[in-house]
């Protein structure tokens, strides 16, 4: 089966334009998440195992938990306050709701990587992310593994982060980076990355 989906070098080089800000000049937008400098987001199929948030941090919807963060969390809270008071709008950020923040673990399939998964996974990929949400099911052989992880990791450990400085990720998200609070979590984090 050809790949359903654009490779990542496609992704980036066609881009549309839309106009923003009191100049109403145009811009690119190159990342394949954003539809509107609104922004109204596009539809990226994929997944990924994300660290829990603390409280109540998930909304259901149908089989599904999504993530809705409540604004209690103390980082999430400053990093958007800090993101609406210091960026320019001119720069034509689309800057993501508070209550969609989370922490990656790690990605799992989607449509930017599809096209790059190793040629024996890439059709079964391709029909598991083609027929979301319903084709879900946590024993895929491309999910499970992911699962494995999450259900092996000790969910009474906690990990503390702090903001640490802002990158740009894949040359087209900017993303707060996060390190451990103190060195416990360091050494909790440490034996996940080497797990992972």
């Amino acid at each position: 089966m050809p790949c359903p989906f654009a490779s990542k070098e496609s992704v980036a080089s066609a881009y549309r334009q839309f106009s923003i800000g009191k100049l109403g000049r145009m811009i690119p937008i190159t990342n394949p998440k954003v539809e509107t400098l609104d922004p109204t987001w596009a539809q990226f199929v994929g997944f990924s195992l994300l660290f829990d948030n603390p409280g109540p941090s998930l909304r259901r919807e149908g089989r599904f938990e999504i993530v809705h963060c409540k604004p209690e969390l103390a980082l999430y809270r400053e990093l958007s306050q800090a993101a609406t008071e210091w960026l320019d709008p001119e720069l034509g950020l689309c800057l993501l709701p508070p209550s969609s923040y989370h922490v990656t673990v790690f990605d799992g399939g989607n449509q930017a990587n599809v096209c790059d998964a190793r040629p024996e996974f890439k059709d079964s990929l391709s029909e598991l992310l083609l027929g979301l949400p319903d084709s879900w099911n946590e024993t895929h052989e491309l999910v499970l593994p992911a699962v494995q992880f999450a259900c092996e990791q000790d969910s009474t450990l906690e990990i503390e982060f702090k903001f640490s400085r802002l990158r740009i990720w894949g040359n087209q998200v900017l993303v707060a980076g996060l390190e451990p609070t103190n060195e416990r979590s360091k050494q909790i984090l440490d034996r996940l990355v080497e797990a992972r």
